[in-house]
């Protein structure tokens, strides 16, 4: 599917967003920047990238540490394609205000990226509960790199969530999966 953005003439809007916490998610920024590099396409990338100390290759990149969440809407719902962590604050503000299909990739304790696995469960619940979410709890920067790729691709388009973005859909799943977690 050919965006708007693009038959204007403009590069694409990639948002990507891993939180504000103290850890680094590096490993996400990497395969970003490095798919970025390698894509024939041009994209606008706009990178909310926390505490985060990465260097990036891609020219066309405006990095921001925070935003604020009128800021974070107005992205949301300008991008064309839209990666971010598996936080549920951030999860659950793009199923309000983004129609968009998202790549959500879980931080990982054991790469220092978070205190637990808690966004691990979280992907796992999506995957288990809707079948239709782009998740990626990242088993490696290849594989990553890939996810990422194909997302870029818009080769998943076919996979349009029929659940989670459902608007008669959204509250049901936010629902269930607080309920997952205090359990």
């Amino acid at each position: 599917m050919v965006q708007k953005r693009t038959i204007l003439g403009k590069p694409a809007l990639v948002y990507l967003t891993i939180g504000t916490t103290q850890f680094q998610f590096n490993r996400l920024l990497s395969a970003v920047d490095n798919v970025l590099v390698r894509l024939k396409r041009n994209y606008k990338l706009v990178a909310q990238i926390g505490n985060s100390n990465y260097k990036w290759q891609y020219n066309n990149v405006s990095i921001v540490h925070e935003l604020t969440p009128p800021q974070q809407v107005r992205i949301l719902k300008k991008a064309d394609y839209i990666i971010m962590h598996a936080g549920f604050g951030t999860m659950h503000m793009h199923s309000l205000y983004s129609k968009k299909q998202p790549l959500i990739v879980a931080r990982l304790s054991k790469f220092k990226e978070h205190v637990d696995d808690h966004q691990k469960k979280f992907v796992d619940y999506l995957n288990k509960h809707t079948h239709n979410i782009i998740t990626t709890s990242l088993r490696s920067n290849k594989y990553i790199a890939g996810t990422v790729l194909k997302h870029l691709k818009n080769e998943i388009s076919s996979l349009a969530s029929k659940y989670f973005f459902d608007s008669s859909k959204k509250k049901q799943i936010l629902e269930e999966l607080r309920n997952y977690l205090i359990q």
